[in-house]
Parts: C-alpha cells; sequence; structure tokens
C-alpha cells in the first residue's frame, strides 16, 4: 500500500500494540507539518532556498491540508525560513493530523474510537493492520542497519525520525537503539533532503 509523507510519519508515530503515540503533540505537531513540506518538496510543488520556502505557482487539485499550506504559503508577501512557517502551522497540527488519520482509518490501517474520561473526550487512535507499519519498519531498519540503497522518500522519513526523536519505532531493544542512533546521523549527514 502506497502511503504518502504524513500517512507513513503518523502511522510510524504511533504505538504499535496499544492506543497512543511514541512522542508527545509538542513533537508532533511540528513533525507533521514538516512531512507535509518534504511531500510537497518531493512533488517539486516547493523549493527550499537558503532555508526559505519558496513556491513559484500554485498548484491545483491539491487535497487537505496540502492546499491550505501551499496556498498560505504562496500569499505570503515575502519568503520566510522554514522554521517559520513549522511555527506558523503548528497550531493547526490537531487539525491537520486528524485530517490524516482519518485517510489512514478509511484504508483500513489504524481506528479512531472517540472516549471519555469523567467528562473530558479523547480519542483513542490503534493500528489494525500492523503488517503496513512492520514493512515500512523492516524498509527503514534495511536502509541503517544492512546498508539498502536510500532513496529521497525514505531519506525524508528518516530525517523525521531523527528530528522528533522517534527512534525507538525502529528499535527492537536498547542496542539496537544505539546502533540505529548511530546510523541515523551518519545516513542523513550529508543528504540535503532531510536536512
Amino acid at each position: 500500500m502506497e502511503l504518502n509523507l504524513p500517512e507513513a510519519f503518523l502511522l510510524l508515530s504511533l504505538l504499535p500494540d496499544k492506543p497512543g503515540f511514541l512522542i508527545s503533540t509538542e513533537k508532533l505537531n511540528p513533525g507533521i507539518i514538516g512531512a507535509i513540506f518534504m511531500e510537497l518538496s518531493l512533488k517539486n510543488m516547493m523549493k527550499i532556498n537558503d532555508k526559505r520556502l519558496i513556491i513559484k505557482k500554485l498548484p491545483k487539485n491539491l487535497d487537505y491540508p496540502f492546499d491550505e499550506i501551499v496556498s498560505r504559503i504562496y500569499e505570503s508577501k515575502r519568503e520566510k525560513k522554514i522554521k517559520s512557517w513549522i511555527s506558523i502551522f503548528s497550531h493547526k497540527g490537531r487539525k491537520y493530523r486528524m485530517h490524516i488519520l482519518r485517510g489512514l482509518e478509511n484504508k483500513g490501517l489504524i481506528r479512531i474510537t472517540d472516549k471519555r474520561v469523567l467528562f473530558f473526550p479523547y480519542k483513542s487512535i490503534s493500528v489494525v493492520k500492523k503488517r503496513v507499519r512492520e514493512d515500512i519498519i523492516a524498509n527503514l531498519r534495511g536502509v541503517l542497519l544492512k546498508g539498502k540503497i536510500i532513496n529521497n522518500q525514505t531519506a525524508s522519513i528518516l530525517g523525521l525520525i531523527q528530528a522528533c526523536k522517534i527512534q525507538k519505532a525502529l528499535a527492537k531493544n536498547r542496542s539496537d537503539f544505539n546502533k540505529i542512533k548511530i546510523q541515523l546521523k551518519e545516513s542523513l549527514k550529508n543528504d540535503s533532503i532531510s536536512q
């Protein structure tokens, strides 16, 4: 099953055996915005020049949240750095995240259930088709530990994993975690996509 970067990132950030995420929303929201930026960059809809986001031409027929982000950047009066755009869009991170998670639920990969604790509602999100998540992890482990060829999409996912500190999603034990952390730094040292 073909997943875009935000979908793959969210699937990796979910706990494999119980509902919830591996990381806090303080890391998850900027991570989802970064994943959207990387997806747009991989599709050549957005360029990064001197750490600034540039959109030359407004693309048509984009899905939400891509359309909202692209139009906001395109209509901006001046070019801003990536960090500035991430902080601008991070307050909508939960809204974007839930939309992408609903798409994953429609594909049958996760389950979202509404729950309550006392009077406080929350959403319980758990992985249903663990095989897809395991395939992504096996591919990323192959790149890091077995030296498989790295492509732009894989480099982007690895960059997100490093930036949001979810290396534990790839590790099976503590020594494995340390190897992955070291290999992740080495693999992404000279890669411009993931920077």
